[in-house]
C-alpha cells in the first residue's frame, strides 16, 4: 500500500532547507519568498551594517589649521586644490608668515596652480592670495637662492624643478626658470653658510644633490652630489601600490639640521639614519650614525627644555604594538642610541617642534598620511614636559596629511 506524504502550513516549511543556492534566501510567514540582507561580518552575532562607496579618495581636501591645538581640534579650512607639499616663510618682509600650497592634482585635471596665501593680522584668507602655474607639483621650497634678500619659491614638478625669483615686483606668474630637475622632495637650506640659501633634492633612488646658491641663481653645475645610499630604492615599501585606484605613499623628504653649528644632511637608510656634516669650503665629514629604522622625515627643537637641542624624527618603525618615532635627547655627551624615547605612530611622513605654550618645552607634531583602510588618518601632537615628552597624544584630524608647519605670528 503507498503512503501519502503531506507537508503543509508554515512550520512544516521551516523545518526544510533551501539548498546552497538559497542560503541568502528565506520564506516568510506570509508565504513570501525574501532575501537576507542582515550579516554579521565579524561572526558576532550582531548584525552589521555594510554601506557602498564609490570612492575615498576626496582628492581636494583642504589644508587645515589648527590655531589652539592644545585647547581643543578647532580648525579653519583653507581651499586647496590637491596638495601634495608647501612650505612657510614670511615672502613679502611684512613679518607675517606666508603659506605655500603645491597641487599635484585634484581628481579632475592636473594643470594646477599652486596657491600663496598671504599671512595678516587676521590669519590666513582667500582674501590675500596668488596663483603660480605649478602643474604635477610634488615639493615645494622656499628660500634666497641668489642672495638678494628676497626669498624665491621652488616648485619641484613632475619633469622639472620651476622656480620663480622674486623681483620688486614679487611674484609674476610668467617670470620662472626651468632646470631639467627630476626628484621626489626638495628643500632649503643654507648648507655652505655663505649666505646663499643652497637647494637639497633627493631622487626616488636615495640620492641626494646640493645645488649651490648664488648671485646668479640656482645652476646645474653648480651642484655636489651626495652619494650615500645612490642606486638603492625608497626604504619605505608602499603596500599599496597594487591597488587600481593608488595614490602614491609619502616619499623621504630632503631634510638638513644644524649640530653643534654645522649643518647636517639627513640620509634615512632602512635600518638607521645619518647625519652627514658639511663643511664651509663644502666638503663631508664623518657621519653620525643612529639606530632610527625606517626614517621619514627630521627636525630639531628642545622638547624637555633642557637647554639642549633635541632630534624629532618621524618614522615607520615597526614595533608588537604598531609604528613608532623617536625622540632623540640631546645632551653634554651628543646623541645617543641610548638615550632616546619612543612615540606611537601610524604612518608618519613629517615632523615639526614648536613651544606651542610657552612654557619652554617645545611640542612635538608627527604628520601622517593614509592606512590601509581609510584616507582620513589623525595626526598626532605630543606635549613637550620637563620630565621629557607626554605619551598620550592630541590627536588631530586629517586627510591623507603629508606636510606640517608651525606658523608664528608678527615678528
Amino acid at each position: 500500500m503507498m503512503g501519502v506524504w503531506r507537508q503543509a502550513g508554515f512550520e512544516d516549511f521551516a523545518r526544510g532547507k533551501m539548498g546552497n543556492a538559497g542560503q541568502n534566501l528565506y520564506v516568510s510567514r506570509a508565504g513570501v519568498l525574501q532575501r537576507i540582507h542582515q550579516y554579521s561580518i565579524q561572526k558576532s552575532g550582531y548584525v552589521d551594517l555594510p554601506f557602498c562607496n564609490s570612492q575615498d579618495h576626496w582628492e581636494r581636501a583642504p589644508a587645515y589649521i589648527y590655531p589652539n591645538p592644545l585647547k581643543d581640534t578647532c580648525r579653519i579650512s583653507l581651499p586647496s586644490d590637491g596638495a601634495m607639499s608647501g612650505a612657510v616663510a614670511d615672502l613679502n618682509g611684512d613679518g607675517y608668515d606666508d603659506l605655500v600650497l603645491g597641487m599635484w592634482a585634484n581628481g579632475i585635471r592636473q594643470d594646477l596652480n599652486a596657491l600663496i596665501y598671504f599671512g595678516g593680522p587676521d590669519g590666513f584668507s582667500e582674501a590675500r592670495v596668488q596663483y603660480l602655474p605649478a602643474p604635477l607639483c610634488r615639493s615645494v621650497a622656499v628660500g634666497d637662492f641668489n642672495g638678494d634678500g628676497k626669498p624665491d619659491v621652488a616648485f619641484l614638478l613632475d619633469k622639472v624643478l620651476r622656480v620663480f625669483y622674486q623681483t620688486e615686483l614679487g611674484f609674476e606668474p610668467r617670470r620662472f626658470v626651468e632646470y631639467a630637475i627630476q626628484a621626489n622632495h626638495i628643500s632649503a637650506f643654507d648648507i655652505d653658510r655663505d649666505r646663499f640659501c643652497d637647494l637639497l633634492v633627493r631622487r626616488k633612488d636615495g640620492a641626494i644633490t646640493v645645488y649651490w646658491g648664488h648671485p646668479d641663481g640656482l645652476s646645474l653645475e653648480r651642484s655636489l652630489q651626495v652619494l650615500v645610499g645612490a642606486g638603492k630604492a625608497e626604504s619605505v615599501v608602499d603596500e599599496q601600490s597594487k591597488y587600481t585606484e593608488y595614490v602614491e605613499d609619502a616619499s623621504l623628504l630632503a631634510r638638513a639640521v644644524v649640530l653643534g653649528g654645522v649643518p647636517h644632511i639627513f640620509i634615512p637608510l632602512p635600518d638607521s639614519v645619518l647625519l652627514l656634516p658639511v663643511t664651509t669650503d663644502r666638503r663631508f665629514g664623518e657621519p653620525l650614525r643612529l639606530n632610527c629604522p625606517q626614517a621619514m622625515a627630521v627636525t630639531m627643537g628642545d622638547v624637555n627644555g633642557d637647554g639642549y637641542q633635541d632630534l624629532a624624527f618621524a618614522c615607520r618603525d615597526r614595533a608588537d604594538d604598531g609604528e613608532r618615532s623617536w625622540i632623540y635627547w640631546g645632551s653634554a655627551q651628543g646623541f645617543s642610541d641610548g638615550n632616546r624615547t619612543a612615540l606611537r605612530a601610524c604612518r608618519a611622513c613629517d615632523v615639526a617642534v614648536a613651544d606651542l605654550n610657552a612654557d619652554g618645552c617645545d611640542e612635538v607634531i608627527l604628520c601622517q598620511c593614509h592606512t590601509r583602510e581609510s584616507y582620513s588618518n589623525p595626526s598626532f601632537l605630543y606635549r613637550g614636559t620637563r620630565q621629557g615628552v607626554s605619551s598620550v597624544s592630541v590627536q588631530l584630524p586629517t586627510e591623507d596629511a603629508r606636510r606640517v608647519f608651525v606658523t608664528q605670528g608678527p615678528k
